[in-house]
This record gives structure tokens, C-alpha cells and sequence, in this order.
């Protein structure tokens, strides 16, 4: 059991941080990883049969139950660090899937929200105007909220990995058993760190490409947002005016002809 684990714990350890630079790469290493981890779990039940046997051995007083208890303890600390090492590993690769979606995602709606943001075929009624106000509220709320759920899951990708490198890092915990295992970095899948380098580079890179996009995308959304203002604005002013134009164009004529008096005295002249 040892063997077993040491021996898969380096296989595991191979691509331990690799993350996928596409959703479909993500969506494969993770259910390659579920695979690999279905397999794990079941020599667990071996594991915990050599530790009940174990048990047994040292309740019934045998003449090596200290040395039993120390392999025993050994064995199921082993087990457990290998383990929370695949739990880490399912973590990590949860996040780049979700990660991976949310960005490629954002990506395929820039050109239809680019479309969404031109400042052609302003609408004219006032209506319409508060409508298409209203909508271009609502787009951004979306491209806002689509940046968001990126951002967010990048920097929990980004710990999750840099915890993993530390896992990596950490001393090994059974070297006697493995002849293989002296140095993480001659490893095959090499540095943890640098793997992680590579992995946290990709992360930000794809960060940064979708930051430029909801840049440029702001700025178009801003100077759509003012013409459509500014055009509501205009509109509720000629409204306004024409409303005005109307009122002395049916009443202004007949006003005017009933009230020609100026008022004999001051005070008549006030009223």
C-alpha cells in the first residue's frame, strides 16, 4: 500500500496544477481526474482493512503492537494527505471549468453586445427613447454582472492554485518507500512553481484580454447612453414647445381679444 501510493502520488502529482487553457481542455482533465480519483477510492477499502486488522492486532496484545501502531498510524496518515490532495485537485479543476465557461462565454456575447452598443438607429418617439433607456440599463447590468462572475472565479482560481504549489512544496511524507520521490522538481510535469507560473500566467492573460473588452465596451455603452439621453432630452423640449405653440395657436388669439383692457388706475392695472 505504500508503494501504491507513493507510486500514484507522483503519477498524480505529474500534471497536479496543469489547469486547461479551454473549457473543453478544463471539462477533460476533470473528468479524467474523477477517473483517477473513483480508482483511488477504491483501494481505500484495502487501506482501511490492513488498519482494522491492524486494530484487532493491537487490542489483542500482539508482541509488535507498538511497531504495528507506528505503520499503521503512518499508513492512514499517508492515505489521508493523498487523499486531501486529490480533493484539493478536484477543487482547483471545478474552478477552472467554471472559470473557463464564464470567460469563453464572455467572449462569444462581445460581438452582440458591441452590436448593442453602436449609436445607430436611435429611436425618435419619447416612448420608444425611455424604452431603449431602459434596456441600455439592463445591458450593462448584464456585461457588468457577466465581468463580475469572471473576475470573481479568477482570483479564487489563482489561491487555489497557489495553494496547491504550497501542497506540492510541503515535504514528502514517506520517502523510505519510494526511491523515486526525492525531488519534487525531477519530477516528470517538473516545478510545481513553475507549472503554477505557466497556469497563473494563462489565468491573467485571459483576465486581461476580457478587462480590455469591458473597457471598450463601457466606452461605447457611455456614448450610447448620452445620445439617448441627450435625444429624450430634445424630444421632451420639442413636446414642450410644440405643446406651447398649440395652446396659442387655438386659445392665444381669443385670449388676447378678451382681455384688451390696461386698467383705469393702479390698482385695476394690478388686477
Amino acid at each position: 500500500m505504500f508503494d501504491w501510493i507513493c507510486h500514484n502520488r507522483d503519477v498524480f502529482l505529474i500534471n497536479y496544477v496543469e489547469i486547461g487553457h479551454t473549457y473543453q481542455l478544463a471539462k477533460q482533465l476533470q473528468e479524467e481526474h474523477q477517473h483517477f480519483t473513483m480508482s483511488s477510492m477504491n483501494v481505500y477499502v484495502n487501506i482501511n482493512r490492513i488498519l482494522s486488522v491492524a486494530s484487532r492486532l493491537i487490542e489483542g496484545g500482539h508482541y509488535a503492537a507498538t511497531h504495528i501502531r507506528s505503520v499503521a498510524a503512518r499508513l492512514d496518515r499517508i492515505w489521508k494527505e493523498f487523499a486531501a490532495g486529490l480533493d484539493e485537485r478536484t477543487a482547483v479543476l471545478a474552478l477552472s471549468v467554471i472559470f473557463h465557461h464564464k470567460a469563453e462565454q464572455y467572449v462569444d456575447n462581445v460581438s452582440a453586445w458591441n452590436g448593442a452598443c453602436e449609436s445607430t438607429n436611435i429611436p425618435t418617439e419619447i416612448m420608444m427613447l425611455e424604452n431603449a433607456i431602459h434596456q441600455h440599463q439592463n445591458l450593462y447590468e448584464s456585461m457588468c454582472q457577466a465581468y463580475t462572475e469572471v473576475h470573481s472565479t479568477s482570483k479564487k482560481l489563482l489561491y487555489q492554485l497557489d495553494h496547491l504549489v504550497q501542497v506540492c512544496n510541503q515535504p514528502g511524507t514517506d520517502r523510505k518507500h519510494s526511491e523515486n520521490s526525492s525531488n519534487y522538481e525531477n519530477r516528470p510535469g517538473g516545478n510545481p512553481a513553475a507549472d503554477y507560473s505557466e497556469g497563473a500566467s494563462h489565468v491573467l492573460a485571459v483576465i486581461h484580454q476580457i478587462l480590455n473588452h469591458h473597457r471598450a465596451l463601457e466606452q461605447k455603452w457611455h456614448a450610447k447612453k448620452i445620445k439617448l439621453h441627450q435625444r429624450l432630452a430634445l424630444r421632451l423640449f420639442q413636446e414642450d414647445v410644440k405643446q406651447v405653440l398649440d395652446w396659442l395657436s387655438n386659445h392665444g388669439e381669443v385670449f388676447i381679444r378678451k382681455n384688451t383692457g390696461i386698467g383705469r388706475n393702479l390698482q385695476k392695472a394690478r388686477v
